[in-house]
């Protein structure tokens, strides 16, 4: 769920908008391609496992992601974003379907700037604000810091 929070912040609409179990389903494939045994060994041992076989056979396995292509170009309604490699790599990490191989905290990449995620440019002042101990003041392209 953290990994579609993430988009989600990131193109400020749903990345998986199900209306109904299958629907959501569909739409995660074609997020994230179908899963297999290449990227999911532990598979076929989940008691419906089948299922994705026959999804894959009435629907065509996808085997590959367009989750770098949803975000840059953007879902239903939006324009695409502008994102770093590195946040495309945590947004994969986070949404892996094997668990065994899902980012973790230990194995996560160096967070994306957090602002490019929207209405958070704020968090740079507050930031500021800690390191000078004082209040940042914004007078136009200017900032002066005001000491407490």
């Amino acid at each position: 769920s953290c990994g579609c929070i993430l988009a989600e912040l990131l193109t400020s609409r749903p990345i998986l908008p199900g209306t109904t179990e299958l629907n959501e389903i569909s739409l995660i494939f074609k997020l994230l391609g179908t899963p297999n045994k290449k990227i999911w060994p532990s598979l076929s041992s989940l008691p419906l496992s089948h299922l994705v076989d026959n999804y894959n056979t009435h629907n065509g396995a996808q085997e590959y992601s367009n989750l770098r292509k949803t975000i840059i170009n953007g879902v239903e309604g939006t324009t695409g974003v502008v994102v770093s490699d590195e946040c495309l790599e945590l947004l994969n990490g986070l949404l892996t379907f094997d668990p065994i191989g899902r980012m973790d905290i230990k194995s996560s990449p160096v967070a994306c700037d957090m602002l490019l995620l929207p209405g958070l440019g704020e968090l740079d002042n507050f930031a500021n604000d800690y390191q000078t101990g004082g209040k940042q003041k914004h007078c136009g392209t200017q900032m002066e810091t005001i000491k407490s």
